[in-house]
């Protein structure tokens, strides 16, 4: 097979991916408002408490805001080479999550990696490193909220997800252990049989093994375990606030379930603006509750837009004023 015949039959498979992966989340779409009654949908939507909605909104900021300073506790917990600045951090998060949503992969971590090692001037490994430990922590989290939700799930959904769930978080807390204790003991042994003509590659390791030293601190590990808890409560609480602008049951367990599935059914970004996955997910999630559909599609809409709305319209303000003050430097 020739080099062009194989670089087409690459291009074949991968238009034929996303095109899948968009006829599925429109497919979702579809079902989701299947038999939504339009009329009660618009009324739920017209007759939203705006009050509610607007702490929802800031909710979702103040989130967006722990996140930011989440990451970066763990860039200075790697000992990063310059304190990172927060707008400078905060534009990276921005446009990396405006990335997860326009665009039907999942770039924006990459993008914000990129994003703050070159207009920061960052450490490209330990800014990679510390969103690997954002999402481990999250992950752990998610864990902790499936087992609290585990009389909530249907039987199917939770052996599902305690079935990847589970030995992911187990596979990722050792791969963590073995990073923070295991890789510096080998480098130390290898470090000692080097060769000479690359000692700027020692240098560069020897400077990220340091780096993976000051992690290993029980009180620093707590410390951002119980933020991102925190911060997980905040989340959990934008959806408590939408349930409340609608004027439906306000629970816990509620805000909790939607919180979990729609985690989870995004990971794969099925579609730019993963509304499909997003309002099927959210509506399935209140289901069990006994909420009427045009109220649960209603939830879906208003929870999407305040989730969604907020990092585009950030992240594309940070994108201008980056490009403004570089053509001001000319």
């Amino acid at each position: 097979m020739s080099v062009a015949d194989a670089s087409q039959r690459k291009t074949f498979w991968l238009v034929l991916e996303r095109f899948l992966r968009l006829f599925l989340g429109l497919a979702l779409l579809a079902l989701s408002l299947w038999k939504v009654d339009w009329g009660g949908l618009v009324y739920h939507l017209v007759h939203a408490q705006c009050g509610w909605l607007v702490i929802a909104l800031l909710s979702v900021l103040v989130s967006s805001f722990m996140k930011i300073l989440r990451w970066r506790w763990l860039l200075l917990g790697l000992g990063i080479q310059r304190e990172p600045g927060f707008l400078h951090l905060g534009g990276a998060f921005f446009i990396g999550q405006a990335v997860n949503i326009l665009f039907p992969l999942r770039a924006g971590e990459l993008a914000r990696v990129g994003w703050l090692s070159v207009n920061d001037q960052q450490d490209a490994f330990l800014t990679a490193f510390s969103v690997l430990l954002e999402k481990y922590f999250d992950l752990v989290i998610l864990l902790g909220l499936v087992t609290w939700l585990g009389p909530v799930l249907p039987v199917e959904a939770l052996i599902t997800s305690r079935s990847w769930l589970v030995p992911l978080c187990a596979g990722a807390t050792l791969a963590l252990a073995a990073g923070l204790w295991a890789a510096p003991f080998l480098w130390e042994q290898i470090s000692q049989r080097w060769p000479k003509r690359w000692a700027g590659l020692a240098e560069r390791i020897e400077s990220w093994v340091r780096s993976l030293r000051l992690l290993r601190s029980d009180r620093r590990v707590l410390t951002l375990m119980v933020f991102s808890v925190i911060l997980w409560g905040v989340m959990l609480s934008t959806n408590l606030f939408v349930l409340q602008a609608l004027s439906l049951p306000v629970d816990l367990r509620t805000g909790g379930l939607v919180l979990v599935l729609v985690y989870l059914g995004l990971a794969p970004a099925l579609m730019p603006g993963n509304v499909g996955p997003f309002y099927y997910l959210a509506m399935l999630a209140l289901a069990p509750f006994g909420i009427g559909i045009s109220e649960r599609a209603a939830f879906a809409v208003l929870l999407h837009a305040i989730v969604v709305l907020p990092p585009l319209f950030l992240g594309g303000a940070f994108l201008g004023m980056d490009r403004w003050k570089k053509r001001g430097r000319k």
